[in-house]
């Protein structure tokens, strides 16, 4: 992938979006894996009618007032995110589901512990990544925007990680970062993250993500680990995007520390809008784009 770097040390910087999750696996790989009940969503899609999804959300009944509201407004366009950003945005609306959106926290952690359940034995985009990166790079970032443990396991079992702690998320080789919280991660009662080593023992009643909007204040990760992000950033010189829109102005703005980069590598989406999102078209220099995360980690096999 960075042959016409071969001089350079590359210090990638890897964001993960919806997408790859959805793409966890080539399209020949696991013939049903398309029309599995529990494929990860996009996040258009976590009010999903199959019974996997509604099996869940039957636990929150309280939630279909706002699901019936989301649901109408998607229909005429919006996003996900940008329903949820304009409840929050309007003090009617906000009083109005005040009591809905914690529960909707609630939900998506369930849904999302469920489906790294469903998902974690599956070999596949992940792990072939993070095999690349190992072997080409000798230190990468990864900025993961999903609450599922997919791209945790895949880096585990790569990489060794044992995710033991907080602090291990910062490998030497490796760092993980899981802005919007991960299902591993929930609240004491002093507000500090704490961290589940197994899914099997993820029963928190307080998960530390943060509901998907466009205009998030907050980010639902220690703050350990987004003053590595910000450090890292400073020395990043590659972007590789992979199902992310770029549409999470909090995350742009640290984007800001970018300083040299020589490459961008976009999977999925619409490239000039996720450039012109995340404010990356002001950089000079190579733009890749491929369709899918299978599809990249076809195009380019190594780093080198």
């Amino acid at each position: 992938m960075f042959r016409e770097l071969k001089n350079v040390r590359i210090k990638p910087l890897i964001i993960l979006g919806a997408g790859a999750s959805y793409d966890l696996v080539e399209s020949n790989q696991y013939n049903d894996f398309n029309e599995k009940d529990y494929r990860p969503p996009l996040m258009d899609d976590i009010f999903k009618e199959n019974d996997f999804y509604l099996g869940i959300r039957k636990k929150y009944s309280h939630l279909n007032g706002l699901v019936a509201v989301v649901r109408a407004r998607m229909k005429k366009g919006k996003t996900f995110e940008e329903v949820i950003t304009e409840i929050r945005n309007s003090k009617e609306e906000r009083e109005q589901f005040k009591s809905e959106i914690p529960e909707l926290k609630q939900y998506i952690a369930e849904l999302f512990v469920n489906i790294s359940y469903k998902n974690k034995d599956i070999v596949g985009n992940y792990h072939a990544l993070f095999r690349n990166l190992k072997t080409s790079c000798t230190e990468s970032m990864v900025v993961n925007f999903n609450y599922d443990y997919l791209a945790q396991k895949a880096i585990s079992d790569v990489y060794g990680v044992g995710f033991n702690n907080l602090n291990d998320y910062l490998s030497d080789n490796i760092k993980l970062i899981h802005v919007h919280g991960s299902v591993l991660f929930s609240r004491n009662r002093k507000d500090d993250i704490k961290l589940e080593k197994e899914l099997n023992n993820v029963v928190s009643k307080n998960p530390s993500i943060t509901v998907p909007t466009t205009k998030s204040k907050y980010f639902s990760c220690p703050k350990s680990h987004e003053e590595a992000l910000k450090n890292y950033l400073k020395i990043a010189n590659v972007v590789i995007i992979i199902g992310w829109k770029g549409r999470e102005d909090n995350f742009a703005k640290l984007l800001l520390k970018l300083q040299r980069v020589r490459k961008i590598i976009i999977a999925g989406g619409d490239m000039p809008k996720i450039l012109e999102n995340s404010g990356l078209n002001r950089f000079v220099c190579r733009k890749k784009y491929e369709e899918t995360f299978s599809k990249l980690i076809e195009a380019y096999p190594d780093f080198n």
